[in-house]
Parts: C-alpha cells; sequence; structure tokens
C-alpha cells in the first residue's frame, strides 16, 4: 500500500468496514466453521486496523462475543464427555 493511502483516514483500499454485530442468538446457532471463521476474521481486521493507526476497539468488542462462544463450546464439550465417560457400561 502507498504511503499516501495509509495516512488518508481509512479511505480507498486502506477502508476497513465495522464489524457485523452478531447477538449471542446468531452465534449459538453458528457452525464451528462459521465461528472459527468470523474469530479468524476479527483478528486479521484487528491487525489491518492497527495497522491503519485507528481505534480497534468495535472490533475487539466483537472478538470478545466470539471467543465468549468458542470457550462456551469448548466447556461443553468437555463436559459432554467426561458425561459419557461416567455413563458407559465399563465406568459401572
Amino acid at each position: 500500500m502507498a504511503k499516501n493511502q495509509k495516512n488518508q483516514g481509512g479511505q480507498s483500499n486502506g477502508h476497513i468496514p465495522y464489524p457485523k454485530k452478531n447477538n449471542l442468538d446468531d452465534l449459538s446457532t453458528m457452525d464451528d466453521a462459521e465461528l472459527y471463521g468470523a474469530q479468524r476474521g476479527l483478528l486479521d481486521s484487528i491487525s489491518r486496523v492497527g495497522d491503519l493507526n485507528l481505534n480497534s476497539v468495535p472490533w475487539e468488542v466483537e472478538l470478545c462475543y466470539v471467543q465468549r462462544e468458542v470457550q462456551i463450546r469448548a466447556a461443553r464439550k468437555e463436559a459432554h464427555t467426561k458425561y459419557l465417560a461416567g455413563s458407559s457400561p465399563e465406568a459401572n
């Protein structure tokens, strides 16, 4: 990117649209691939916004919601695995 484009306040090729605001219901109904894709996209956007010396808070807030959903799913998966291990015939 040319130096003068970087100093145009995010115009032209440097423009990064604000992140889509997902509500918690939207996040909970996304499949894992969509959720991880959203996480990667937000991380990439945060990096690009930082390169342009712009305020990255809107992207960081959305990333927090996405990462929280990832954590919820991981905890649910772990609890389910433990439950299945405890309820197997070999465990009794």
